[in-house]
């Protein structure tokens, strides 16, 4: 058993609610289910079936093997959560979830800056190596609540190697899936041609740094949902019908500062249309 710690210091206000769905919680399952995620979406290589073994093996879970015989299996690591500044509880008050808007409504949110530490325990080498890539990348590209796609609930790691540039991020995915993506003016993007339906990732941008990155993103949003009405909803996101978006904007401290990173996911069936709505969203945050 090897024990992994990272130091990490919320950055973003972070829409993060426990098992009711109202009262922030900073949970296991939560990390967990980001990190599920992140590693599928490094995996647009794979078919479904080769796709669902090795996600079990890593995760926990069952599948069938070519007999048809269910194996079940418990993940390689376990993941604990605890403050690390005297011992205090993170604090939690209303903010504002459309930052962009003078008079919006608030939820209850984690602050930033707000230091605590995720422990994993892992069972073996090659799943130390996998959490010292993948969980920096999940807190990179990603972050976790609600609004986590357009800049809310991003953390970093306080560590001193933790990633702070494209080519340091490239080398992360670079050891999870080895000769998967290319690095090419300053933007990493996959190599695969896959025909599978699920969002794996198809290229990752950094933009310029912004003292004020959240309202940006959140005002580029807003501008590009009024000029485009409906098919935003196609190209963007939507609740109803329900269809997350294939764009993840998130908040990555740089050496330059705080800066967005935009992650684009494979978008099933899309069209033309779609694709020049999404570039715009993007065009305007970078």
């Amino acid at each position: 058993m090897k024990t992994i710690t990272f130091h990490c210091e919320t950055i973003t206000p972070m829409f993060l609610a426990g098992a009711d769905g109202q009262t922030p919680e900073l949970r296991p399952p939560s990390i967990k289910g980001a990190m599920r995620f992140w590693w599928r979406a490094m995996n647009g290589h794979l078919d479904l079936k080769t796709m669902k073994r090795e996600e079990v093996k890593i995760f926990g879970g069952s599948y069938k093997d070519e007999s048809g015989k269910e194996i079940s299996l418990r993940s390689c690591f376990s993941i604990s959560i605890e403050n690390h500044e005297n011992a205090k509880q993170l604090i939690t008050r209303k903010q504002k979830v459309l930052v962009h808007k003078e008079k919006t409504f608030e939820k209850e949110a984690f602050e930033p800056k707000q230091s605590f530490n995720v422990r994993f325990l892992a069972n073996n080498e090659n799943a130390e190596q996998l959490v010292n890539n993948l969980f920096p990348i999940v807190c990179i590209l990603g972050g976790f609540g609600n609004r986590a796609r357009r800049g809310m609930g991003s953390i970093r790691i306080k560590n001193e190697n933790f990633p702070k540039s494209i080519e340091n991020i490239f080398t992360l995915i670079e050891n999870i899936v080895p000769q998967k993506y290319v690095l090419k003016n300053s933007i990493i993007q996959s190599l695969s041609i896959s025909k599978i339906e699920f969002p794996y990732i198809k290229k990752i941008q950094i933009g310029e740094p912004n003292v004020n990155l959240l309202y940006k993103i959140n005002n580029a949003t807003h501008i590009v949902k009024g000029k485009n009405g409906s098919d935003y909803n196609n190209a963007l996101g939507s609740e109803k019908p329900r269809f997350a978006s294939p764009i993840y904007i998130s908040t990555f401290v740089t050496n330059r500062g705080f800066c967005p990173i935009i992650t684009t996911l494979h978008l099933e069936n899309g069209r033309k249309k779609q694709f020049d709505i999404q570039n715009e969203l993007i065009n305007s945050v970078l």
